[in-house]
């Protein structure tokens, strides 16, 4: 991980993806979204939603999957 990344919560990946927070918890649970748990808080990386923006522009990824 870069030093100069920003770690994002939740409510921000939701708002950035234009989904609820609990389509992004759904994502977390079912692996879709890797996820650092920090003191009992999930963060999320930039880079990480930045891939499955680009799997989900290259149609190998849905908020549908199990």
């Amino acid at each position: 991980m870069g030093t100069d990344q920003k770690l994002l919560t939740i409510e921000e990946v939701a708002e950035m993806l234009s989904v609820s927070v609990a389509t992004v918890r759904k994502w977390k649970s079912n692996g879709l979204i890797p996820y650092v748990k920090l003191g009992g808080t999930l963060r999320f990386l930039p880079s990480d939603i930045s891939e499955v923006v680009k799997l989900s522009a290259n149609g190998s990824f849905t908020k549908d999957q199990p």
